[in-house]
């Protein structure tokens, strides 16, 4: 993960901390992703957050084929 890590910063990316609570849509655009620390200007955004992954695209009507398992 660390180099996946250094290898998309290197590209230009940068990695923030923080935890997705929403999404701000504006005329069926994304515009910005909601968090724990504030609203986050994007021009896209992926959603890789586990088991939460369902519940955030659900937020703005998009439905992943996702199962979740433990153990």
């Amino acid at each position: 993960v660390a180099a996946l890590a250094a290898h998309a910063v290197a590209q230009g990316a940068e990695i923030l901390k923080a935890r997705a609570k929403g999404f701000k849509i504006a005329n069926g655009k994304l515009v910005s992703v909601i968090t724990d620390t504030g609203e986050i200007a994007v021009e896209a955004a992926v959603i890789a957050a586990g088991a939460r992954s369902n519940t955030l695209a659900a937020s703005i009507g998009a439905r992943l084929p996702l199962e979740n398992e433990r153990g």
